[in-house]
């Protein structure tokens, strides 16, 4: 299960049926009441169906003007606390596209991490629907599995960006470096987040692993606000810059200039 709910706004027309109808979701918003669809790994189906699946991936809505009571809201509302982050599809050319923008942002807070606008007939998000698809004849797991990796990652959000701005603002401090050396991270912090950074702590910079310059930080008498040559400051700079310097080639500017930019290293 992924840490990450995708939610996507669909029209029904001649080509999304081509990812709708092997989907088994013909009557999604067809005037059939059926206004939910759930996709997981190895089921797919609509919302009330032989049980709800908690361990869904991605959500279809038909494209329809939402409100806080309506039938989609109160479905999606059952995986806030089983999710670290909704991403929204909407369909770019939505008459509704403001209203469900309000509406999902009351519905999910500070969960709904990141937004994209589609056309539904075309791009990136039709593509990989179509390829998700087949899965559902196949049970090809690994595909599934990468077509769902490559839609989260269309997103303008990353969890590799989340991973790295976590443990650089723990490492604003000894003991925040400290949770990092004896892998005793926060609970709030998503299980994929920890995992993640688990494996910054491997990457091998100048013959060091960047664990073992956390490792320098972690001592409950080190100076935060030390600005001297091989002090607290010049440590946690050489830290981020192994971090920018390792960022995947995937990684957007823009994510690279969050994680720049992300604090003042010299206010601790």
């Amino acid at each position: 299960m992924s840490d990450d709910l995708v939610v996507i706004f669909v029209l029904f027309g001649v080509e999304t049926e081509r990812y709708l109808v092997p989907m088994g979701f013909a009557e999604l918003g067809n005037g059939s009441g059926r206004n939910v669809a759930l996709i997981a790994a190895d089921r797919f189906l609509f919302m009330g169906e032989d049980g709800d699946i908690q361990d869904v991936d991605i959500v279809l809505l038909p494209d329809s003007d939402l409100t806080n009571e309506s039938e989609q809201s109160r479905s999606l509302r059952r995986y806030i606390d089983l999710k670290h982050r909704i991403l929204i599809a909407y369909h770019s050319g939505s008459k509704h596209k403001k209203q469900q923008e309000r509406v999902l942002s009351g519905v999910f807070g500070e969960k709904l991490a990141s937004a994209v606008y589609v056309h539904s007939n075309v791009g990136s998000v039709y593509d990989l629907l179509l390829e998700i698809a087949q899965c559902k004849d196949s049970q090809d797991k690994r595909l599934y599995q990468n077509a769902l990796g490559r839609l989260v990652a269309l997103f303008p959000y990353t969890l590799e960006l989340d991973a790295r701005l976590e443990l650089l603002h723990l490492c604003l401090t000894p003991e925040g470096a400290a949770l990092i050396i004896s892998d005793e991270l926060p609970d709030r912090i998503p299980l994929g987040v920890r995992q993640k950074i688990s494996e910054l702590t491997k990457i091998e910079t100048d013959g060091r692993t960047i664990g073992e310059m956390i490792r320098e930080l972690a001592d409950p008498d080190a100076d935060p606000f030390d600005e001297s040559e091989g002090g607290y400051i010049k440590r946690l700079e050489a830290i981020r810059n192994a971090l920018l310097e390792s960022s995947p080639a995937a990684e957007s500017p823009e994510s690279l200039s969050n994680l720049q930019d992300s604090t003042d290293l010299s206010e601790g």
